[in-house]
């Protein structure tokens, strides 16, 4: 009967192995799926005290969709996530996901202290092993292009215009001043092993803010908070690491009075005072002098390896002339160098490939930002196993709007078609 109705030519199928081969795409999503409820245990044994068991259910329902959907487009939206909570289309999906928003019973703050009991926990097995670790400070937008009744809203730059409108070969120039859309402010924090046997990074904390309206706050502010949380909780265990963007005396004040070890990207024309007190720009203090312990590196922004060498200098900031630190300069080959300010102790070009290394892990993990990514939710090969992006894309959309130090409004942070 399969010969006579078959289009293509019949082949027998193979008979069904009783062994299992490793790696399946079944097993293999079954294996994503037990992790990934192995991260939410925690919260869901917590809040099942005070929610009912149904608004449970369509917690981790919601948290697995945003996961597997990850549509930066419509990934936030009630209608398109509720969909997708549902395997078959059944329908019901957005009004669970309202009510479970909405409900009395949980608030914005259990999800901040579910992500901090999660960086103690690491940071204390890695105290026990005698590990080090990094905390990496990471700016983030949640856009918002179509949106313009949720509550909290502000103008971000656009990263996605940005990419729209890049020149192409063969194409016309496009106008050069930056796009600017509704949405959010946020800043994330990522705890990361120096070594990839210290597992993956993972989502410390995350705060969102706005600009305009009634909940509004500026991002030295949102900064000072992170940093005072940061260092009460967890003090000289971790190495704060900052892109250029905190760059500056006020930061580094700041750095100073909480006294917390850092490696911030210094810019090239901000000056410092180097050995015998000339005041300088950063670029000029290694120029002429060759760098030391060459040494091949992978460039994760351009997916290659690169030879690089490294240079260090004692150095103090015009502003804190009492202040000992180093400017460890990180050279690659056929890229800009690397300016990095710390207060680490670095006496040795083992010491300094430490400090460089330390900042090139903010490349590898920096907060994810939601993309296009294709196929249905019951994939077999669903990402499960990201837990900072679970974290993350869960802050952003179930955050309440009762309690919650972020604008969120009655949709919270962007759940609004």
């Amino acid at each position: 009967m399969l010969e006579q109705y078959a289009i293509v030519p019949y082949t027998a199928q193979a008979e069904r192995s009783l062994t299992k081969k490793e790696g399946e795409p079944g097993e293999r999503s079954q294996r994503y799926g037990m992790a990934f409820l192995r991260f939410l245990e925690p919260l869901v044994r917590e809040l099942d005290v005070t929610v009912d068991k149904r608004p449970l259910r369509t917690l981790v329902q919601t948290v697995e969709a945003i996961v597997s959907f990850r549509d930066r487009t419509h990934g936030l939206l009630l209608s398109e996530l509720g969909g997708y909570m549902d395997g078959l289309g059944q329908g019901g999906g957005t009004k669970r996901l309202s009510t479970l928003i909405h409900h009395q019973g949980w608030k914005a703050q259990q999800i901040d202290a579910f992500l901090l009991r999660r960086a103690d926990e690491q940071i204390a097995q890695w105290e026990a092993e005698g590990e080090d670790g990094l905390l990496i400070w990471d700016g983030t937008v949640l856009e918002k292009p179509e949106s313009l009744k949720a509550e909290g809203l502000c103008a971000v730059r656009s990263s996605k215009a940005a990419r729209l409108t890049h020149v192409k070969k063969g194409y016309y120039h496009p106008p050069g001043a930056p796009i600017f859309v509704p949405g959010l402010h946020g800043i994330g924090l990522l705890l990361a092993g120096r070594a990839n046997r210290q597992g993956p990074a993972r989502l410390a904390a995350l705060r969102w803010w706005t600009s305009r309206g009634p909940l509004a706050s500026h991002e030295k502010d949102e900064n000072c908070k992170l940093l005072r949380m940061a260092s009460q909780r967890w003090g000289g265990s971790l190495i704060h690491v900052f892109d250029r963007g905190y760059c500056g005396s006020p930061w580094l004040g700041a750095l100073r009075g909480f006294q917390v070890r850092f490696i911030v990207r210094w810019k090239t024309n901000y000056h410092l005072l180097d050995a015998t007190d000339l005041k300088q720009a950063a670029w000029k203090i290694p120029r002429g002098k060759p760098g030391l312990a060459p040494r091949t590196i992978w460039d994760a922004v351009h997916h290659r390896n690169v030879e690089g060498r490294v240079l260090f200098f004692p150095v103090t900031h015009p502003d804190f002339p009492d202040w000992p630190l180093t400017l460890v300069v990180g050279r690659r080959k056929g890229e800009q160098p690397w300016y990095l300010l710390t207060n680490e102790v670095v006496t040795t070009a083992e010491e300094a490939w430490k400090v460089v290394l330390a900042y090139a892990r903010r490349w590898r993990d920096g907060v994810p930002q939601p993309e296009k990514r294709n196929g249905h939710p019951e994939s077999a090969r669903l990402r499960l196993g990201r837990a900072s992006q679970t974290a993350r894309h869960a802050d952003a959309g179930l955050r309440l709007s009762h309690g919650c130090d972020a604008p969120g409004g009655e949709n919270g942070a962007g759940l609004a078609d």
